[in-house]
């Protein structure tokens, strides 16, 4: 209640909020927070942020084919439930079956560990890399060995509310992505243009049938990850978010 109480508090009395989804903005609103004094401030990316790597070698690391297709799981396991991941690489193994899933990241609370046994119940081991956790530097390697990102996204309010920076690293990578029009997936991505959104709670079977007619098609998918690198970049940038951020401080100020 203290917490609660505290936010609430906080919200009204200060001189200026920055939310980071539009999801927050409409509940900061909702508390009675002037218009004039929020500012939407997302996730955004700088040149430095998530370079372009070299991806053979990554996939000569785990074992994956220089031609086989490779599906690109970046996670917590906070945005998707567990059960939910495995049911979607299930699919997706199902109806490509050459596709190899490179998982990268790991749970606050061992979730990596949890996700594994069910995989391993899938039989699906020898078609998944767990990764876990890597040095940022290594980074642009994993994304440069992946044909195609998944970035589901369970439809609740904490998703609606988030802005996953994970999914801002993967577009401004230029990796196609094919994820769920939940919250702010739907600001970063155009639909069709820079990436493809899935409508949200999508049946397993949607996500394997996307995603192979994605792999079959190299052209549309470099079109897609170009598009997503360049409209992070002009609409995302750090540079032009901190102009609007220096001008809600200075409008404090005055």
């Amino acid at each position: 209640p203290f917490f609660a109480w505290q936010e609430r508090w906080g919200l009204l009395h200060a001189d200026a909020v920055t939310v980071a989804s539009h999801t927050l903005q409409t509940l900061a609103w909702s508390l009675g927070v002037p218009p004039e004094r929020l500012h939407y401030l997302p996730n955004g990316v700088s040149p430095q942020h998530v370079g372009l790597g070299q991806g053979l070698n990554v996939r000569r690391q785990h074992g994956m084919d220089d031609d086989c297709p490779v599906l690109l799981c970046y996670t917590r396991f906070v945005g998707c439930g567990l059960a939910r991941w495995a049911e979607i690489i299930t699919e997706v193994a199902a109806q490509v079956p050459r596709a190899r899933f490179l998982v990268v990241g790991a749970g606050l609370t061992g979730e990596e560990h949890k996700f594994w046994v069910r995989i391993q119940a899938q039989g699906l081991a020898e078609k998944v890399s767990l990764v876990g956790w890597v040095p940022e530097e290594v980074l642009p390697g994993h994304f440069a060995a992946a044909d195609l990102a998944l970035f589901p996204l369970d439809d609740s309010l904490v998703n609606r509310a988030r802005c996953p920076a994970k999914l801002a690293d993967l577009l401004a990578a230029g990796v196609p992505v094919l994820a769920e029009a939940v919250g702010e997936a739907t600001t970063y991505i155009e639909n069709g243009v820079s990436g493809v959104l899935l409508a949200p709670s999508s049946h397993p079977a949607a996500w394997g049938a996307e995603a192979a007619a994605l792999l079959k098609d190299a052209p549309r998918r470099r079109r897609l990850g170009m598009a997503a690198r360049r409209r992070m970049y002009e609409k995302f940038n750090w540079d032009r978010l901190a102009e609007g951020l220096l001008d809600l401080y200075l409008a404090v100020m005055a």
